[in-house]
């Protein structure tokens, strides 16, 4: 570990990228985010593009009130632990985080306070300890944040940070006790400044404080320092609002309703599927939104009919202009497994009109115009991955590479499909199976072809082979 530093300075661009791809796929097997519906395991990052609409909504007026000039992005790891974390500039936020949050002011207080931590350059700080760590635990968050910080796949470092929440062995990976105070005056500083209410993330702590164990001897193995002591603390603030709250302290008026249909989102697909209906009942969320996770509960369960049911009373009752086009999302996948093909395209591509640029929606309908077997749909759906891909210039996980080369397939271009495996393998780090797929792909295509100069990088950048033994 004592290069972590060298490695963080010295190497970049996409050689570095696909080398600790590589080099550390043995370790985070779950090595790509999933999209809503598809089975997810503990640890992986999950993209939803309603949801990360709603937590960009939260973020940004943060962010610009900062005054950092850092572009931070968040992601959701699928982990029950009350936990989020900041890294680089990455925010990490577990579901159980937005679960056990009442209310949108208690996570908007937890954001704002991890906004701090990066702010704040306190990973760098942790990595600079690090360096003179013996503690095998910490090694998994360790890694992973080196790959995040290098390759941007932030995967791995969700595979990391679960690694780590499950040896409850933090005191190093987790941030000092002067950090954390200085993240919560951060956070206090720009809630103000914004004129939102201060008071969530005190609430929140308060909470935390109550469920600490007072016989934990190993208090320091926390990502956190002691919740009841950094409550005292911050009571002394003088951003802090008491009970008698400003009326020019408020947020916006549909953040709290756009937080409880998140939160019944999140818990109706991450919840066992055998609990998920119960669990969804237990919510205390307006009984409108209720309607959205039974939705997606029976959806799960299979159970078409009562699926659409359940959507369309909750589109009549709650949907409005902002979450239109994800409940047409969630139609289209319902349909999509229902085998209604016809009227899964129709619903996905409503969706996509006013979604245009949004990377995950287009992944989830490529994912269903590809099925379709219908030409113009199949070359539809590669446009839209090309135009994020390309133009946007976004990273594509190792699911999008396979679902492009499928797309491609069925197109008969098989030198653009190969090409596209190879991305694909590359991602997943089968390094044999890439080069094999990059060579076939630089025989079959023209060299001013795109497609083949990325299957010559592959090619370039991969050595012929890995022993891992």
């Amino acid at each position: 570990m004592e290069n972590v530093k060298k490695l963080l300075s010295d190497f970049c661009g996409r050689v570095v990228a696909y080398f600790f791809a590589f080099a550390f796929s043995v370790v985070f097997y779950h090595g790509c985010a999933f999209t809503f519906p598809i089975k997810f395991a503990d640890g992986d990052i999950l993209t939803d593009s309603e949801v990360q609409e709603v937590l960009k909504l939260f973020i940004d007026p943060m962010v610009r009130a900062s005054g950092t000039k850092q572009k931070i992005q968040f992601f959701l790891v699928n982990s029950a632990h009350v936990n989020a974390m900041a890294s680089d500039t990455n925010i990490f936020i577990n579901v159980g985080l937005i679960e056990k949050s009442s209310c949108a002011e208690e996570l908007i207080g937890v954001l704002a306070h991890e906004i701090g931590h990066i702010v704040c350059n306190h990973s760098i700080q942790m990595l600079e300890a690090a360096k003179n760590s013996r503690s095998k635990s910490v090694i998994p968050i360790l890694i992973a944040a080196v790959v995040a910080g290098i390759t941007k796949d932030v995967s791995a470092l969700g595979q990391g940070f679960i690694m780590a929440n499950d040896v409850h062995s933090l005191s190093l990976c987790g941030f000092s006790r002067m950090q954390e105070s200085a993240a919560d005056q951060f956070a206090l500083s720009v809630l103000k400044k914004i004129s939102w209410p201060t008071s969530g993330l005190e609430r929140f702590i308060g909470y935390i404080a109550k469920t600490e164990r007072s016989d934990d001897q190993n208090i320091y193995f926390r990502t956190h320092p002691v919740s009841s002591e950094r409550l005292q603390h911050m009571k002394k603030n003088p951003y802090l609002e008491q009970k008698d709250i400003s009326k020019n302290t408020k947020l916006p008026k549909n953040f709290e309703q756009l937080f409880q249909i998140i939160k019944t989102k999140i818990t109706a697909f991450t919840s066992p599927v055998s609990d998920a209906m119960q669990a969804v009942q237990n919510l205390k969320v307006n009984g409108d939104f209720k309607n959205y996770g039974m939705a997606i509960v029976n959806f799960r369960l299979g159970n078409t009919r009562c699926a659409l049911e359940s959507l369309n009373k909750f589109e009549m009752s709650a949907g409005g202009a902002f979450n239109k086009p994800f409940i047409q999302e969630i139609r289209a996948q319902i349909l999509f497994e229902a085998g209604k093909m016809h009227d899964a395209i129709r619903e996905i591509k409503l969706a996509l009109e006013s979604r245009r640029s949004d990377q995950y929606m287009i992944q989830g309908a490529a994912r269903i115009m590809v099925e379709s077997n219908c030409v113009d749909d199949i070359s539809s759906a590669i446009r839209n991955i090309e135009r994020v891909l390309f133009i946007k210039g976004s990273d594509m996980d190792a699911f999008t590479w396979q679902l492009l080369g499928r797309a491609y397939g069925k197109l008969n271009n098989h030198g653009r499909m190969r090409a596209c495996l190879a991305e694909f393998y590359a991602a997943s780090g089968d390094i044999d199976r890439a080069r094999k797929e990059a060579e076939t792909a630089v025989k079959k295509l023209p060299k001013s072809d795109v497609y083949y100069k990325r299957a010559r990088e592959i090619m370039e950048i991969l050595p012929n082979s890995i022993d891992y033994r």
